[in-house]
């Protein structure tokens, strides 16, 4: 038996296939993901009339419509959760799931360090081009590192996720202000007109 076939028959596990977050804020956030997708294609297809010198930003605003529909998507799959399910059972069949909390705590750092590092090279391959990228750039790192963050079930960090500030978690505040500055940055773009100058290879 395969491991996925396993999680979904064990009675006692916590995944399993269907609709992840059924609530208005899970649905409202799966709506921002796919908007901020299609501005980003939108933005992708001006990068594209800026001809080879911009390929650059065509290959960020491109990946970066694909990335966001692929959360948008994953975002009521909730895959995330699974893969904590399979890592949740590898540390109990293998005997250090008492040590977990450190390990935890050591992945948080790594991956905080892993976002920096990504906003230093982004901000280095794309330093010509950040007047039209950068807003994008730190929404999209951000939403990175906290969906990360969110998956390794982080006992303090689920306490402060869980909890509110007028009747809306932490948890969709934070995902909501990553999507809003890639969607804001891409329309933004997306609708300027731009100058006979065109971004410098």
């Amino acid at each position: 038996m395969t491991p996925v076939m396993w999680l979904v028959q064990t009675s006692d596990n916590e995944w399993s296939p269907g609709i992840g977050d059924p609530t208005f804020t899970g649905w409202l956030t799966v709506f921002c993901y796919f908007g901020a997708a299609y501005y980003c294609f939108r933005a992708w297809r001006r990068a594209q009339r800026l001809g080879p010198n911009a390929y650059k930003l065509q290959w960020a605003w491109g990946t970066l419509a694909v990335g966001m529909a692929a959360l948008g998507v994953n975002k009521q799959l909730d895959l995330q959760s699974f893969f904590t399910v399979v890592a949740r059972q590898h540390a109990l069949d293998h005997g250090w799931y008492q040590d977990r909390r450190i390990l935890q705590a050591w992945l948080v750092r790594g991956i905080v360090v892993a976002g920096l590092a990504a906003g230093v090279w982004v901000t280095w391959y794309m330093r010509k081009h950040l007047k039209h990228f950068a807003v994008a750039a730190a929404g999209a790192i951000f939403l990175g590192v906290f969906i990360v963050i969110r998956a390794s079930s982080f006992h303090h960090v689920d306490a402060v996720l869980r909890s509110e500030a007028f009747g809306v978690r932490f948890n969709a505040l934070f995902e909501l202000s990553g999507i809003a500055c890639v969607a804001w940055n891409a329309r933004r773009f997306a609708r300027k007109t731009l100058r006979q100058k065109r971004p410098e290879q």
